[in-house]
């Protein structure tokens, strides 16, 4: 089972590792104080078959306008892992989510940068 790497886009605090893919899309969709749901839509409103839509809240519950209303996203997916992967392919509110193994390969080479650059 792959395991994901949430970190601040800007690379700044604490990666957190070995998350689920749900767990990974739930830090992010969560980041910064916003809300989600995954709500399930029986194609009466026009869709042709059952189907799943993240919804998602316009602000963050730290903002003053609040984390209300709730607005459907432009993810839609037969299944919730099928959202969370879409979820995962995009930055959300500066954060973003790889594999462990794509992570700590690049902090590996991170490392290694840092310790080839000469200090003056």
């Amino acid at each position: 089972m792959t395991t994901y790497t949430v970190y601040r886009s800007d690379d700044s605090g604490n990666a957190t590792q070995r998350l689920t893919l749900e767990e990974a899309a739930q830090a992010l969709l969560t980041a910064d104080g916003h809300d989600y749901e995954i709500r399930l839509e029986d194609g009466t409103a026009g869709s042709k078959w059952p189907r799943f839509v993240l919804w998602i809240t316009q602000f963050s519950r730290n903002s003053p306008l609040g984390s209300r209303p709730m607005v459907a996203s432009r993810f839609i997916g037969a299944s919730h892992a099928e959202i969370y992967e879409a979820v995962l392919s995009e930055e959300w509110h500066g954060f973003q989510a790889v594999p462990d193994a794509d992570y700590d390969l690049n902090f590996a080479e991170r490392l290694t940068d840092s310790e080839e650059e000469p200090t003056t």
